[in-house]
């Protein structure tokens, strides 16, 4: 699938969410406000880092799907883990090297 037609399945969704979660004041009932919320902002970023992308090398070559949050997600289950809720997680050396994917391409 090329970025283009990727942009337009994330386009599609985000607006059929809208109509879902704004159809008759559904809100929650469809989905809770803060997954909506995410997702849509999920949906703006990947935009706008395809967007920065693109001014930079219009040549280059984005993947979407390295787009993500595992250097945050790992930041927090350290932190975490300092306050005692899970032990194990801070001696492996594993989880202190940060996600396959912020290695691999910088995110936006």
């Amino acid at each position: 699938m090329s970025l283009y037609d990727q942009l337009k399945s994330l386009s599609a969704a985000a607006h059929l969410m809208y109509i879902f979660f704004t159809y008759h004041n559904a809100h929650s009932a469809f989905l809770p406000s803060p997954l909506y919320h995410d997702i849509q902002i999920m949906v703006k970023n990947a935009f706008f880092c395809i967007t920065k992308a693109k001014q930079d090398n219009p040549d280059g070559k984005f993947f979407l799907n390295l787009l993500g949050t595992d250097h945050l997600e790992s930041i927090f289950g350290i932190v975490r883990s300092q306050n005692g809720s899970d032990v194990v997680t801070t001696s492996s050396p594993r989880y202190k090297e940060g996600g396959l994917r912020s290695q691999t391409w910088p995110s936006c």
